[in-house]
């Protein structure tokens, strides 16, 4: 006989998530959040996923945790009013018209004259 527990792991999933949960055999307890709720429980994630990706030890690792912050940013996105396409190319802009953070300048102030 199967262990009736129940994870009290409150938090916001991925769509197919309960899906999964399903499939193996589970009935996951859900709600569905919207408007600001949602977009807290996205803050929320998009801090977790931080936490995970300042955790990660290997660099694939950390770079799945990036994967997951992109995918919380893109939906942050998407909740505020702006597709994920449209959110991309605003960064691409200012990318363009500023550069990105590639070559590793830390501003220290100006020199004094």
């Amino acid at each position: 006989m199967k262990s009736m527990q129940h994870r009290r792991t409150k938090k916001l999933v991925r769509d197919k998530i309960p899906d999964i949960i399903r499939a193996d055999g589970r009935e996951p307890v859900i709600t569905v959040l919207t408007g600001a709720k949602l977009i807290e429980a996205l803050n929320a994630k998009l801090m977790e996923e931080y936490n995970e990706y300042l955790a990660a030890a290997t660099t694939h690792d950390k770079l799945v945790e990036l994967g997951d912050i992109l995918e919380a940013v893109l939906s942050l996105g998407h909740q505020l009013g702006m597709h994920e396409h449209d959110l991309l190319q605003l960064c691409m802009k200012k990318r363009e018209q500023h550069g990105a953070f590639l070559k590793g300048y830390f501003y220290e102030g100006d020199k004094e004259r």
